[in-house]
């Protein structure tokens, strides 16, 4: 818990920070406005500091108010530069290091990993290390408005566990030296959503606290992030995907994620244990929006295209002949929609599909995802058609969810080799993530 004042030009407050919970009071009796409140925050963070000399960099999520007195902040993560005699508080860093449980198990094959956990446990009891050390790649990416320097690195801490040891992967982020609060977060939010999708998982989380500084030396550090847990499901160490398969486009696959290119949002089941209706509907939206990145922008079915033509030219010369003055307000309203129609869900999925099939082979599909996979294309149209339209004597089966799954494969397909992966045998390996025998 972390307790201090707020000091305003007319008047102060107190605070009291704890679990992620930041309550504001007026200690002098007086009522607590709300331009009280947005006259500390800026631009969603507040800077607080405790009775300790503890300076707190605080990112809120909502405020609420509680009475006439006190209002309270949910924190989405809060930043704590401890207080050392002598050192001024600055928050500045051009170093970010990110933990997660879902990083080592990327790279759990990886032959550095292994050499590096013998060389550090060496090194932690005062012997002599491999001077043969295996390299790892740094990945240089254009985000934030600069040039990031991301690199994977292994460290070593001790543990209260039965084994003495805590020998974690972490996410490096290189950065020009800077006080950049808003840049602090988009690292934060790039790291996770990188780290959902090597877990195919959407609630993963990091590991507390995230550790910011200057320099390559953790141990000189004194500024710590926290961030809010989310809820967490277990991470099924057979669906993470491989450090040695998707190395080759982990440089252009970081991109992707700063600029947007995946539509991280509909990409992951709502539930590792079970496959929904919202499901259906989210990788649809996810695959569409990833065939425009990765296949063609504004693709269009051309036989589908003169036929719709033909149509609406039918039906516009009867426009005079057929319809009174009134019905042509509808006629009109009716026609727009026939000219935006565009039936074209199924044929993108059949364009993928038969690319699929030749990386991942027929008899493998059938055994890994669904034996009726030629028909996935116009049963996952007419499932999204259902439910999008609210069809409720539309009968859903069971092969239907597996639909999705089989799509969502197809997905992390374009994803990955659009990011430079080419290799079929990597591409297999991913892909067999999803599928139902992951191992």
């Amino acid at each position: 818990m972390f307790v201090g004042k707020i000091k305003l030009s007319d008047n102060t407050m107190m605070f009291r920070l704890d679990d992620y919970e930041l309550i504001i009071s007026n200690s002098e009796g007086q009522w607590t406005s709300w331009n009280d409140i947005k006259a500390i925050i800026n631009d969603g963070w507040i800077k607080l500091e405790d009775f300790s000399e503890n300076v707190i960099y605080a990112y809120i999520e909502e405020v609420e108010f509680l009475n006439l007195y006190e209002y309270k902040c949910n924190l989405q993560f809060y930043v704590i530069d401890w207080h050392r005699k002598g050192e001024k508080h600055t928050l500045e860093f051009d170093h970010i290091w990110i933990k997660s449980d879902c990083l080592d198990y990327y790279f759990r094959d990886d032959a550095k990993y292994k050499s590096d956990i013998s060389n550090l446990i060496d090194c932690w009891n005062g012997k002599e290390i491999n001077e043969d050390r295996i390299n790892r790649n740094t990945y240089e990416i254009d985000a934030f408005n600069q040039k990031i320097i991301i690199e994977f690195k292994t460290i070593i801490q001790g543990s209260d566990k039965p084994f003495p040891y805590d020998v974690r992967n972490v996410m490096v982020f290189g950065v020009k030296k800077t006080s950049d609060q808003k840049l602090l977060h988009n690292a934060i939010h790039m790291a996770k959503t990188f780290f959902k999708f090597i877990s195919v998982n959407s609630r993963v989380d990091i590991i507390n606290p995230v550790m910011i500084g200057c320099g390559d030396d953790i141990n000189n550090y004194t500024t710590m992030l926290y961030i809010k847990p989310d809820k967490v499901e277990h991470i099924n160490s057979n669906r993470c995907l491989k450090y040695d398969d998707t190395e080759s486009g982990l440089a252009k696959l970081l991109t992707m994620i700063c600029n947007n290119e995946i539509c991280f949002r509909s990409l992951f089941p709502c539930s590792s244990n079970e496959i929904t209706y919202a499901d259906i509907m989210n990788i649809c939206a996810a695959f569409e929006l990833q065939f425009d990145i990765s296949v063609k922008q504004n693709y269009k079915y051309k036989e589908q295209e003169k036929v719709k033509k033909k149509i609406i030219k039918i039906i516009e010369d009867s426009r005079e002949i057929q319809f009174s003055d009134s019905e042509k307000i509808h006629f009109d309203e009716i026609l727009v929609g026939i000219k935006n129609v565009k039936e074209i869900l199924k044929k993108r999925i059949d364009i993928v599909l038969q690319e699929f099939v030749q990386i991942y082979g027929d008899l493998n599909i059938k055994c890994d995802f669904e034996e009726d996979y030629v028909n996935m294309p116009e049963r996952i149209k007419n499932s999204r058609n259902a439910l999008d339209h609210g069809n409720v004597e539309y009968k859903f089966e069971r092969q239907m969810y597996w639909d999705a799954e089989l799509l969502r494969a197809m997905v992390y397909m374009l994803i990955l080799k659009t990011a430079g992966v080419s290799d079929k045998d990597k591409l297999f390996n991913s892909v067999k993530k999803l599928s139902k025998y992951p191992i």
